[in-house]
């Protein structure tokens, strides 16, 4: 799911109304947004992706997180990773406002895993990114259907010259 950060759509006055309008626009009863001021909360027990969405959060690894500070995090992880595994810096979770039981399933729902090296304990990526992956190729001679292209209507409309 995609996200748009409006970083004043954030801000605890603008954000107060987006529980009611989610409700509204969905035909279900307003609900509260998360307190102001707030990096991540615990959700309810049934959370519904879409109202944290409305309120300007993402749920990730269990916890509700804003959406800049998931942002944030991600970029410093990232950062972290860049040299193989790493060790989580205490000023990262508490920058998301989570702590270090939360910080675990939030890392394994950014793609980080907790790997046993030399020096210990230490996240990693847990897959390569696509760049890494490569291309798949396809085999000789074997093309895709053309019946199954999007285009195929359009192939079957084209007149012929």
């Amino acid at each position: 799911m995609a996200a748009v950060y409006r970083p004043a759509r954030l801000t605890p006055r603008a954000a107060r109304p987006w529980g009611g309008f989610w409700g509204g626009a969905g035909g279900r009863p307003p609900r509260p947004a998360p307190p102001p001021g707030l990096c991540s909360v615990v959700p309810d027990a049934d959370p519904d992706p879409s109202f944290y969405a409305a309120c300007g959060f993402r749920l990730i690894g269990g916890t509700a997180i804003r959406i800049d500070i998931l942002d944030r995090l991600a970029i410093s992880l990232a950062r972290a990773a860049r040299d193989g595994p790493f060790e989580l810096a205490p000023g990262l979770l508490s920058g998301a406002g989570l702590s270090a039981q939360q910080a675990g399933p939030v890392l394994n729902g950014l793609g980080y895993r907790l790997q046993d090296t030399e020096d210990g304990a230490r996240y990693v990526r847990a897959a390569p990114g696509r760049a890494a992956r490569g291309r798949r190729e396809r085999g000789p001679g074997k093309r895709r259907n053309p019946s199954s292209s999007p285009f195929a209507k359009l192939r079957s409309l084209k007149k012929p010259v």
